[in-house]
């Protein structure tokens, strides 16, 4: 049949597209390790920044605020840095387990990560749009023309990413079910 090693090809081109994009940004930038290594970043990088003058300057609004939001702030960049390493940490997440299913998983049992992976991508692909201003999802005080940009860009990234995965979910979910249509309704 003609569909089943079309689907097969869908969820292996989108496991793979997906790990590469997380593994491209990971590799990036490195804030899994320390949430300054965003100055990487290509617009943050062409400013010349490092990663001791990101340190300096998170640390350096902490006084500018009143001294009894002093600790309030302090830990709302706490709360912003750690969030970006655990972004990072989710990132390798991504690429760990692909690896892991295309190397150990049969295709009829991929259902449950091409799912996660197509829900993790499609909301990645909203917060991106609601950076360019495409979708009205949430708000983000600090977008540049720059980060704006980016997000136009990572929206069509995404919406080449995303219909791979999704048929490559349903061809398994579909494989799953015609191997446990037979099993009594216990075992299921």
């Amino acid at each position: 049949m003609f569909a089943e090693p079309c689907v097969k090809i869908s969820a292996y081109v989108g496991i793979t597209l997906i790990t590469l994009l997380c593994l491209m940004i990971t590799a990036s930038q490195g804030n899994a390790l320390d949430p300054c290594n965003a100055v990487k970043f290509p617009d943050v990088a062409a400013s010349g920044m490092t990663n001791e003058d990101c340190s300096a300057y998170l640390k350096a609004a902490i006084p500018l605020v009143s001294e009894d939001q002093q600790g309030g702030l302090s830990n709302l960049l706490f709360v912003w840095s750690f969030s970006s390493r655990i972004e990072a940490c989710a990132f390798l997440a991504v690429i760990g387990s692909a690896i892991y299913t295309v190397a150990f998983v049969k295709f009829s049992s991929m259902h449950p990560l091409l799912c996660m992976y197509f829900f993790f991508g499609l909301t990645c692909m909203m917060v991106d749009a609601n950076h360019a201003g495409m979708l009205p999802f949430g708000t983000n005080p600090m977008v540049t023309p720059e980060a704006a940009a980016g997000g136009s860009v990572f929206v069509v990234v995404w919406g080449i990413i995303l219909p791979f995965l999704v048929v490559g979910w349903y061809g398994s979910f579909t494989k799953d079910m015609d191997k446990t249509a037979a099993l009594p309704v216990t075992m299921q």
